[in-house]
C-alpha cells in the first residue's frame, strides 16, 4: 500500500472514509494530482524561470517547492471533498442521466466543474487580497532578510501565478 506523506495528508483532512478500498482509490488520485500539479510547477519554476546555478541548489528549490505541495495538498483535499459531497447531493440527478443513456463522464460533468472551481477558490481568494490586506510570507522574509523589495515582489508573484 502508497502511502506518501502530501497524499496521505491530504487524504486525513477527508475524514469518513471507513473502506480501505475508496480511501486507496482516493489516495491514487490525491497523488497523482499533487505529484503532476506540483512537480510539474515546481520542475517549470526551476529549470525555466529561475535556472540557478548550479541546478541542484537548495536556495530556490526547497522553499519553493514547500510553498506549491502545500497549496497543492490543500485544493486536492479541498477538490475531492467537494466531489464526493456533490456525489452525494446529486446522486438522483446523476442516475436519472445514467438512465437516460449519458456516459459517465456526462452524468458527473456537473460535479467535476463544482469541484474544481471550489479547489481554486482559495488561491483565487489570495490573489484578490494579495498585496492589499496581506502581505505574503515569501515577499515578507525576503525583504527582512536583506533582499531588494523588487526581487521579493517578483518572486511572489511568481509563486502566486504557479498556485494555478
Amino acid at each position: 500500500m502508497l502511502k506518501t506523506g502530501a497524499s496521505e495528508s491530504a487524504l486525513k483532512r477527508l475524514g469518513g472514509l471507513q473502506n480501505e478500498k475508496s480511501r486507496r482509490k482516493y489516495r491514487w488520485i490525491l497523488f497523482t494530482a499533487i505529484f503532476l500539479g506540483a512537480g510539474l510547477t515546481v520542475s517549470y519554476l526551476e529549470f525555466v524561470v529561475i535556472r540557478p546555478t548550479p541546478l541542484w541548489e537548495g536556495r530556490y528549490l526547497v522553499p519553493l517547492a514547500g510553498m506549491i505541495v502545500a497549496n497543492a495538498m490543500n485544493s486536492a483535499a479541498l477538490g475531492v471533498e467537494r466531489f464526493r459531497s456533490e456525489l452525494e447531493l446529486r446522486s438522483g440527478e446523476i442516475e436519472t442521466l445514467l438512465a437516460l443513456g449519458a456516459t459517465q463522464q456526462q452524468a458527473v460533468l456537473k460535479t467535476v466543474q463544482v469541484s474544481a472551481s471550489a479547489a481554486m477558490l482559495p488561491a483565487i481568494n489570495m490573489l484578490m487580497v494579495l498585496g492589499i490586506v496581506a502581505l505574503p510570507g515569501m515577499m515578507s522574509g525576503q525583504i527582512l532578510a536583506g533582499e531588494s523589495p523588487l526581487t521579493a515582489v517578483r518572486y511572489q508573484l511568481l509563486i502566486c501565478f504557479s498556485r494555478f
